[in-house]
Formats: C-alpha cells, sequence, structure tokens
C-alpha cells in the first residue's frame, strides 16, 4: 500500500514477517489529512495481524484525528506498540490515559 502523493500526511504497511504488521505513518496527521487516508486505512484494517507496530519517525505533526486513527487501528487490531513517537505524542498518549492500547517504549 502506497503513501498518497499530494496529500500531507501518508501511510505505508508492511509485512517483514508473517503475522506481523508495521505501519509507517509520515507528515502531518490533522482532520484535514485523514479523509484522503480513508482508503489506505481500510486497507489495513482489511488484512490479518497478530503484531501490529506504528512507526512515527517520518510523523511531523499529530493531532487528535491522528490518535482516532491510532485507536481505529488498536480496537480492530488490539493493542499496538508505537515506534519513534515525538514527545509531544507520547504526552499526549499518557494525557488522554491510553498506554494501555497505544504501548509506547519506556525509557
Amino acid at each position: 500500500m502506497a503513501g498518497l502523493e499530494g496529500t500531507r500526511a501518508g501511510l505505508r504497511v508492511s509485512e517483514s514477517i508473517q503475522g506481523r504488521l508495521t505501519v509507517y505513518l509520515s507528515g502531518e496527521y490533522d482532520i484535514a489529512a485523514i479523509t484522503p487516508l480513508e482508503a489506505d486505512i481500510e486497507a489495513l484494517l482489511g488484512r490479518e495481524a497478530d503484531v501490529v507496530v506504528v512507526d512515527m519517525s517520518d510523523l511531523t505533526f499529530m493531532d487528535t484525528s491522528g490518535v482516532a486513527v491510532l485507536l481505529r487501528i488498536a480496537n480492530h487490531f488490539g493493542p499496538i506498540e508505537i515506534r519513534n513517537p515525538s514527545s509531544l505524542v507520547c504526552r499526549s498518549i499518557q494525557a488522554l490515559g491510553l498506554s494501555e492500547r497505544l504501548r509506547m517504549p519506556t525509557g
């Protein structure tokens, strides 16, 4: 699944090990960016996986619309692992009480 050209946000999925999906988020995840990604999100939710990791290395901004996307993924697959979140994303997830559903590395 390729990210969308011409939008501020991207979503790419890879499966390196059977049953383990890595979702790469890039750009800015705000209310304006989510609608163009809806087909990619639905395609992701149509897959099967035992483990889902969300890599935010290339994510530059996320508001509550982005958090809602993460919750959709977690509600479908179960708790997900968040990798490389910004400190703002970490604080937001913790403040919202979502650390059990959206697991982040500690340290």
